[in-house]
């Protein structure tokens, strides 16, 4: 195993607070592990643990970028849930952050 150097270990943490500043996804690792968190702790009751559906609609292999293609949209319903459904609000259990994370999780299903 290859010993990093101060200088690489200084350009690795600098590289994932990048990746965590502008999302996971667009470094490659398809997903982010704060979205993911937020996910399995509250939304993988309904929607499955890999977004397959159950109770919830399916998120993954781009359901949800179908039925939200602006991501607004999708914040919208994490925040305010969708009346006559069991999607519930999540504004106030949730931060914004955590909605935001959790909504990019689930677009990279």
């Amino acid at each position: 195993m290859r010993m990093l150097t101060s200088g690489h270990r200084l350009v690795a943490l600098v590289a994932a607070a990048a990746c965590v500043a502008i999302g996971a996804t667009a470094c490659g690792d398809g997903g982010n592990s704060a979205g993911e968190e937020v996910y399995q702790a509250n939304c993988a009751t309904c929607h499955g643990a890999d977004g397959g559906g159950g109770a919830g609609p399916k998120l993954s292999e781009g359901r949800v970028v179908e039925r939200y293609p602006e991501v607004a949209d999708q914040e919208r319903v994490v925040r305010e849930g969708v009346e006559g459904t069991a999607m519930q609000a999540w504004e106030g259990t949730l931060t914004d952050e955590e909605i935001s994370a959790v909504v990019e999780y689930e677009r990279s299903l």
